[in-house]
C-alpha cells in the first residue's frame, strides 16, 4: 500500500474555541466545516489537520508542525509557549485550549 495523504485528528471539547485557536495559529479559517462537530485545514495536497468534538479524548493529542516564516508570528506564539529549546529545529511547544500539545519545528 502507498499512502496518498494524511490528516492528523485532534480531539476537543469546544469545537468553536479550538477552531478560533487553530485559525489564529494558521492565520486562516478552516478549509472545511462539517456541521458542528468537525473543522479541517488542508496543508498542500496531501496533509491536513482535523478538529473533532470528542470530550473523552480531548487534551490527549500531540501534533508536530514544520513551519516557515515564524519570525513574523513569534510575538503571537511566545505568550502561548509552554516550553522552548536552544535547538534550532525545535521552536516552541504550545497547548491548545484543551491541553493538546502542538510542537513547532523547522
Amino acid at each position: 500500500m502507498t499512502s496518498q495523504s494524511a490528516t492528523a485528528v485532534m480531539a476537543c471539547r469546544d469545537l468553536e474555541a479550538s477552531t478560533i485557536w487553530y485559525a489564529d495559529l494558521f492565520d486562516r479559517a478552516p478549509d472545511l466545516r462539517h456541521g458542528e462537530s468537525h473543522a479541517e485545514w488542508r496543508h498542500g495536497l496531501a496533509e491536513g489537520l482535523a478538529l473533532v468534538r470528542d470530550v473523552t479524548r480531548a487534551g490527549t493529542g500531540a501534533l508536530i508542525l514544520r513551519v516557515r516564516g515564524i519570525g513574523t508570528r513569534s510575538e503571537r506564539i511566545e505568550p502561548l509557549a509552554i516550553g522552548a529549546s536552544g535547538d534550532h529545529r525545535y521552536l516552541a511547544r504550545l497547548r491548545d485550549p484543551d491541553g493538546n500539545i502542538v510542537t513547532l519545528t523547522l
